[in-house]
């Protein structure tokens, strides 16, 4: 199988149809639309393509929480069919070069399904689980440039 390429630096609408078959599914379109910051000079969007196909995201945007993490992660899926491959790896490697490129750390509200894989890649889980309505369980992931 091929491996997909990571595209950074592309407008939002090129994640919109991953967000929606991934994140917001069953829920209507205009809700992968995360407005102003969507388009932001400091929100870098990425998405993996294969065989011409966005089949999964990432938008990393300015958003700052106690510690040193300067920036969150939103809207990170890879279509189902292609998970397990390796290729959410694929997608936090490239969060984690924008922030060592900003000296910042990242946070993000994880699925709970999720956690596994921000873990492996050096994220710690903070706090208690939360839910968030119509999407479901998440816990509060964190990573720094000094950890893995």
């Amino acid at each position: 199988m091929d491996t997909p390429e990571l595209i950074t630096h592309v407008p939002a609408e090129r994640t919109w149809y991953v967000r929606h078959r991934n994140l917001r599914r069953g829920q209507p379109f205009e809700t992968v639309d995360y407005g102003e910051v969507d388009q932001l000079e400091t929100t870098v969007h990425m998405v993996l393509v294969l065989d011409g196909k966005e089949i999964g995201c990432a938008t990393v945007q300015k958003e700052e929480r106690e510690g040193g993490f300067g920036y969150r992660i939103r809207g990170m899926a890879v279509d189902e069919e292609f998970r397990g491959r390796g290729y959410g790896r694929l997608l936090m490697e490239g969060t984690q070069e924008v922030a060592r490129e900003l000296g910042t750390g990242l946070w993000c509200n994880a699925r709970v399904v999720a956690i596994p894989m921000y873990l492996q890649c050096g994220f710690q889980q903070v706090g208690e689980e939360f839910d968030i309505p119509n999407i479901g369980p998440h816990y509060v992931l964190e990573w720094l440039p000094s950890q893995p």
